[in-house]
This record gives C-alpha cells, sequence and structure tokens, in this order.
C-alpha cells in the first residue's frame, strides 16, 4: 500500500526528520507519516541512560582485579549528539 509509513515516538525521545539531506521535523515525542525510501530517522533518548561496566585488571604483584560500576547519563543537546554520533533507525525501526 504505497510504501508509506507510521513513527511515534515517546514524550523521551528527541526526533530529527530528514529527507533530501534536510531537517524536515525535529522535537520531542513527534508522530509523522514517511516514506522509507526518502526518509532519515534519527530518535536520541534524552532521559537518563544507564551504562554498566567491568574492568579485568592486574596489578603488579600480578594480582587479578575486578573493578565493577555504573554510569549515568543525560544528553542535553540532543542535535549535536546527532552530528557526533549516528541515532538513525534501520528499514525495521
Amino acid at each position: 500500500m504505497l510504501g508509506i509509513k507510521f513513527y511515534k515516538a515517546d514524550s523521551s525521545t528527541f526526533v530529527i526528520k530528514s529527507s533530501d539531506g534536510r531537517i524536515r521535523r525535529k522535537g520531542k515525542g513527534l508522530s509523522f507519516f514517511y516514506s522509507p525510501a526518502t526518509t532519515s530517522i534519527a530518535s536520541i533518548p534524552v532521559n537518563v541512560q544507564e551504562a554498566p561496566f567491568i574492568f579485568g585488571l592486574q596489578t603488579a604483584d600480578f594480582q587479578e582485579v575486578r573493578v565493577q560500576g555504573q554510569i549515568s547519563y543525560r544528553i542535553v543537546d540532543p542535535e549535536r549528539i546527532a552530528d557526533v554520533m549516528n541515532f538513525n533507525l534501520n528499514r525495521k525501526g
């Protein structure tokens, strides 16, 4: 059916919709119809994200040490981070 799809973001997601190399719409919690062949959608989470980590290290006297932690972060400037990192959605969403 014409290949038109619908995209809806929640209120904690900043969306940048672009086609033909120009930004058409941007903002938090957008919803719109689009053509997957000509439209690129970047979806950036702006709520608090958490990333756990574990490092396995060896000391000078050859003892095994593990450091475990968690980093919490929030993206403040989603347009700037979209230029640096790839937040584009694939065809399956």
